[in-house]
């Protein structure tokens, strides 16, 4: 009697087990396949922004490679009318990106800032050497906030669309168990499991 008694206690135990297990298979290839179509409609649904991303960080790229090019002709000028000239092709190209800068992140903006302690009058174009290379150093530190923006776009993007994949799969599964439809899904998968036992015993 008491051997019976510990099938009948086990049996169940082990149904469940193995229900558990085939639920769990069941949910990993589920998630692969959500995740699989919600990569690619997220891709496709972000396109366009990331589209203006791109061209809004090229855009910029560009503007400051620029601003960088008149910064080293004013480090190496040594004439006053050169000096003057690449001032005013500062001024110019300040003038024209300002809007653009805006647009971008604040690395950037401080640009502006940086660009206003450059020599813009005859006293400060008598600047020593040494502030000549404070500017040069700020030139470098531009450059490697360019380097930073770009890879921090990449990390941005790829963190967006792991982000709204996530979502996607927790909500799919979320209204999974709102619906009761994996509630089901489970019994049915027990009964399965049961006749096939049955069977096997039979």
């Amino acid at each position: 009697m008491i051997g019976r008694k510990n099938n009948k206690a086990s049996e169940p135990a082990s149904v469940d087990l193995i229900v558990e297990e085939k639920m769990r298979g069941y949910m990993r290839d589920l998630e692969d396949m959500i995740r699989t179509i919600a990569r690619e409609e997220v891709r496709n649904a972000l396109q366009e922004t990331v589209g203006t991303i791109e061209s809004i960080m090229t855009a910029n790229s560009s503007y400051l490679f620029e601003l960088i090019t008149y910064l080293n002709t004013l480090i190496s000028s040594t004439s006053e009318p050169e000096k003057q000239a690449t001032v005013e092709k500062i001024r110019d190209a300040l003038r024209e990106g300002r809007e653009q800068i805006a647009q971008t992140i604040g690395m950037i903006r401080d640009l502006w800032g940086i660009a206003q302690t450059i020599a813009i009058t005859k006293k400060e174009m008598d600047r020593t050497i040494a502030e000549m290379q404070e500017v040069k150093e700020m030139t470098e530190r531009i450059r490697k906030e360019i380097d930073e923006i770009k890879e921090m776009h990449e990390d941005v993007r790829n963190s967006i669309l792991e982000s709204v994949e996530q979502g996607i799969v927790d909500k799919v599964f979320a209204e999974l168990f709102k619906s009761g439809a994996w509630i089901k899904m489970r019994e049915k998968l027990k009964e399965e499991v049961m006749a096939e036992i049955m069977r096997k015993g039979a």
